[in-house]
């Protein structure tokens, strides 16, 4: 290896999913509302629940799992023993028609040639995608570009985080997990305020994908294109 960068962190949607993310979620919110309002919830009221639960899952402390501050907050705005229903979402993700929402995202056949060349080398792979969905959903999206679990070391969701996005303890949960520092580390996003500016804080180098860049350009001391972020990586590697 000719440089000292030994893992890269990848973000996940609009980074390896070419996808617009308002797109995504008013898809996604679509196709779980049919499965979850006919067993007697309101729409609206699940709607408000899984953004409150978002919230909660931004804002942990390290205290509890983000499964748990998710569903603690979620039931209390739903009610009607909705935690009791969780086999239901899980089914939906795992297995229902959370699939189809590979219809908003735009294929990317350079990401199974990116991370073949990466593991190739030697490098160690993390997919730090926001952990604000289950393992089961993580694994469903990075299907839609065709990774497997076996291609990262280590796979951000839910169930395995205490910390989300930007909060800079995610970070330094992941690379106290991998036994990593900073400065080996490379972390590839397309958010600015989720992905790019708490790892330069923390001293990792970063490099922001543009096709769907969101936050303020300026603020990225590296950008470009997919295509311009993989010379960049095949250069510090």
């Amino acid at each position: 290896m000719n440089g000292k960068i030994k893992a890269i962190l990848f973000d996940m949607d609009g980074t390896l999913v070419r996808m617009n993310e308002k797109d995504f979620t008013e898809n996604y919110l679509r196709r779980l509302c049919a499965v979850v309002c006919p067993m007697g919830y309101d729409k609206d009221i699940i709607v408000k629940g899984l953004w409150k639960g978002v919230a909660a899952m931004i804002a942990n402390d390290g205290s509890r799992t983000n499964a748990e501050a998710f569903w603690d907050v979620f039931e209390s705005v739903v009610g009607g023993n909705i935690r009791e229903k969780e086999p239901v979402f899980e089914d939906f993700y795992r297995n229902g028609d959370f699939k189809k929402s590979i219809e908003i995202t735009k294929p990317n056949p350079k990401v199974r040639e990116l991370i073949d060349t990466l593991k190739e080398r030697g490098i160690r792979l993390i997919l730090a995608t926001n952990p604000l969905f289950p393992e089961s959903a993580q694994y469903v999206r990075m299907s839609w570009v065709g990774l497997t679990p076996d291609d990262f070391e280590l796979i951000t969701h839910y169930e395995n985080s205490s910390y989300s996005k930007p909060n800079k303890n995610y970070f330094l949960s992941v690379l106290d997990r991998c036994s990593l520092t900073p400065e080996e580390c490379l972390m590839i996003g397309n958010n600015i305020n989720d992905d790019i500016i708490p790892a330069e804080a923390l001293g990792i180098t970063t490099f922001a994908v543009d096709e769907y860049l969101m936050g303020e350009p300026d603020q990225a001391p590296r950008k470009g294109s997919f295509d311009e972020m993989t010379e960049f990586i095949l250069n510090k590697i």
